[in-house]
């Protein structure tokens, strides 16, 4: 039988900007989450002034969260980055470079980059990565510099820094892998949505031409391929109805027509050809003359349907012509074996199936 794949039938919709507010809300509580082992971890050290900075980035974190939900996304960005950046710096002068607390500016360089995709994603303007990327990296430099001259504020013992070290080398990891992972399923589904948009009629939602030939192999049995037939079928005198009802009503009868062919091709793959021809692959299980029944009976459903437009009503025929696969084809090659016969109907006057 005909396979085709279904991961192309799903998550329809381009990603929209709703994606990219959540991944600011979850980057925005993973930060407070932090902040409040940071809160726990300067308590239990006894750091007085780390506690209060960390209870005024804890409250920079709770009004962010306004600040995504009024769409304020370049001031979230600015306000996450430099509370980041400053309090790491702080961190650092107050614990020494043997705590690890300069690591974070490593997982800030990831944040600002992060936070300029999504920023632009939402349609807001340009973060400015390079200059906070060399802000970070001054902030990162300075710590450095500064214990040349000075000591830590808060002695800690030496057991404490190898586990705060360590403990803040987790963290960072696990920040920057939490920021990839969302960043690639964001990227990952775009571009889903994207190939999908590509290769299917936006009008019919049917798969295109492009779908055909990308997938033109994947679509054939591969034991038995001379078993497969190709039917492409035209609508008869579409222009009039375009001239007569206009050009939504023709819309509307491409989108209906590929219902009835989608509906009553008993599993054969549809797809919209181009303009008003749509093609049919299908398998012959048993005979042609079963399959070409199956699809005389497609030409007589349409040609008996009612299709009611606004006030008009009025029916619709549709020419076929069929060719059984033979080896060594391409998709251009067999389709332009079935257009010769579609044609043929149709110099023959219409309405019928040459096979």
């Amino acid at each position: 039988m005909l396979k085709i794949n279904r991961n192309f039938f799903k998550n329809e919709d381009i990603f929209s900007n709703e994606i990219a507010y959540i991944a600011s809300y979850v980057i925005n509580a993973l930060f407070l989450i932090l902040h409040i082992f940071f809160e726990i971890y300067y308590i239990v050290i006894a750091a007085d002034w780390m506690i209060k900075l960390n209870i005024v980035s804890l409250i920079i974190g709770i009004l962010n969260f306004g600040l995504i939900k009024f769409e304020k996304t370049k001031i979230f960005v600015n306000m996450l980055f430099y509370e980041a950046m400053i309090h790491v710096t702080i961190a650092t002068l107050c614990f020494g470079w043997n705590c690890g607390f300069q690591n974070f500016h490593i997982a800030i360089i990831v944040l600002i980059f992060f936070g300029n995709y999504f920023s632009q994603k939402m349609g807001h303007d340009d973060v400015r990565t390079l200059k906070f990327c060399i802000l970070d990296i001054i902030a990162y430099l300075f710590s450095f510099l500064w214990f040349n001259w000075f000591e830590e504020i808060y002695v800690i013992s030496t057991t404490l820094q190898k586990y705060t070290q360590l403990l803040s080398a987790l963290v960072i990891f696990f920040i920057v892998i939490a920021f990839m992972w969302i960043l690639t399923q964001f990227t990952v589904r775009v571009e889903e949505a994207m190939n999908k948009k590509a290769q299917f009629d936006e009008l019919t939602q049917l798969p295109n031409r492009y779908y055909l030939m990308a997938h033109f192999k994947q679509l054939m049995t591969k034991d038995n391929k001379q078993n497969n037939y190709l039917a492409i079928m035209d609508i008869d005198d579409f222009k009039k109805v375009n001239d007569t009802y206009g050009h939504n009503c023709g819309d509307y009868v491409l989108k209906e027509i590929a219902q009835l062919i989608k509906k009553y091709s008993k599993g054969g793959f549809v797809c919209r050809w181009g303009g008003e021809e749509f093609i049919i692959l299908g398998s012959v299980e048993i005979d042609m003359k079963n399959q070409c029944r199956i699809l005389n009976d497609i030409r007589k459903f349409v040609g008996n349907h009612d299709f009611k437009y606004e006030v008009y009503k009025f029916n619709i025929t549709i020419t076929m012509g069929v060719a059984i696969y033979e080896q060594g084809q391409s998709v251009e090659e067999w389709v332009n074996v079935a257009d010769k016969k579609l044609y043929a109907g149709k110099y023959s006057g219409k309405n019928k199936l040459v096979f």
